[in-house]
């Protein structure tokens, strides 16, 4: 155990450590095992009234070592005003500096969200880490006139008091390196260890194989919903079964993808329900539009896919470069190339040596295995 680590305060944007599996809500929890965590919750207006009613509460013990504090947005519309963001932290941090009860100073800070430059003068501590896992800019909260300015002038603040930048991709990387601070690339882990055990499977399948699939969230500004639609007009022996949220705002598409017969959609699962679904899955998709958002993104379920030793067809992400080149993922460089690759996986042959290269690849890329990293990162700025 590292005992050099000073406790920590994470502010974050989100906080369902139960179901979610982002790097913000795995960090406090694999953190918690080397020292004391608290946990400030990005202030969301929507959850206002689940809090007031006691649907959850406003501090959350996890464990000894991990606490959550449940902000209160008191106003809407944060990202795009941004006296009302101001309020809304100022008025959590109050309340938030009594629970924690002790001088910043004594806090190692990690925080996914530029709203933290607020907050910079109450804070006054060298030891504050700016966590960057996306390109902001791109995504739809930010990506407005009113947004965007608000957060330019939010990391401008934020960035001079920062003692190191932490990104995951080498595009992220890129873009932050005019702010001479600096940078290192961690790619986000994954929990691992439970897809290297004997699955009992319970929940299998109704459909006919070969059964390709995509576990994520579909949301027509990330996923390239046309590319779905033409994988399902150019594959109709196939089943393809997807798994998470859909949102996409264009209702005629949307309806349009749901008409095919060979396309499944089984909605949120329990991670154990997840794991026996995508053992199940011949070849594995990330079917990522090729955007602003997607070339700094690190799609972590790569990882889940390749800890089965399943095929991998992806679009052409350069974060995930460095897999398409070992030859341990299928990369497409278009639409056509996409359909042609996924045919390429099918038809696959079982080799021991790729399948193990897969899974090796994913137990490297553990939490267990990478989480000393990251707190070597943070204690020696390496």
């Amino acid at each position: 155990m590292h005992k050099q680590l000073k406790p920590l305060i994470i502010f974050q944007g989100v906080s369902n450590l139960d179901e979610n599996w982002w790097v913000e809500n795995q960090l406090p929890i694999k953190l918690a095992f080397y020292t004391k965590v608290y946990c400030f919750e990005y202030p969301q207006f929507n959850k206002l009234w689940k809090l007031i009613f006691y649907r959850k509460p406003i501090v959350e013990k996890k464990s000894n070592n991990l606490i959550i504090f449940h902000s209160l947005g008191f106003f809407p519309l944060g990202r795009k005003i941004k006296l009302f963001n101001t309020l809304n932290h100022f008025f959590n941090f109050f309340f938030f500096k009594r629970l924690i009860n002790s001088n910043f100073r004594n806090f190692y800070i990690i925080s996914f969200t530029p709203e933290i430059s607020i907050l910079i003068d109450k804070i006054k501590t060298s030891r504050l880490f700016y966590y960057i896992t996306d390109d902001y800019s791109s995504l739809p909260w930010w990506n407005n006139h009113r947004g965007l300015k608000q957060l330019e002038n939010l990391e401008k603040t934020l960035i001079p008091y920062v003692k190191k930048i932490i990104v995951v991709s080498d595009n992220l990387k890129r873009k932050y390196k005019s702010f001479r601070k600096p940078i290192s690339i961690f790619r986000t882990p994954v929990e691992i260890s439970q897809y290297n055990k004997k699955l009992k499977n319970n929940y299998s399948l109704s459909y006919s194989h070969p059964i390709i699939g995509f576990s994520g969230s579909i949301y027509d500004w990330k996923v390239d919903i046309n590319l779905i639609i033409n994988l399902l007009k150019e594959l109709p022996n196939c089943s393809f079964v997807f798994t998470g949220t859909v949102k996409i705002k264009n209702k005629l598409l949307n309806r349009k993808l749901f008409s095919f017969l060979n396309f499944h959609h089984l909605g949120i699962l329990p991670i154990n329900k997840l794991q026996q679904v995508m053992s199940q899955f011949d070849v594995c998709l990330i079917p990522y539009k090729i955007n602003k958002w997607s070339q700094s993104a690190y799609p972590v379920k790569i990882m889940e896919y390749l800890a089965l030793g399943k095929p991998v067809v992806v679009t052409n992400l350069s974060s995930i470069d460095y897999l398409a080149k070992n030859k341990i993922i299928y990369r497409a460089s278009n639409e056509l190339s996409f359909i042609n690759l996924i045919k390429k996986a099918l038809n696959e042959k079982f080799n021991k040596n790729t399948y193990k290269n897969r899974i090796d690849e994913a137990i490297k890329n553990d939490w267990k295995n990478r989480i000393i990293e990251l707190i070597n990162m943070i204690e020696n700025d390496k």
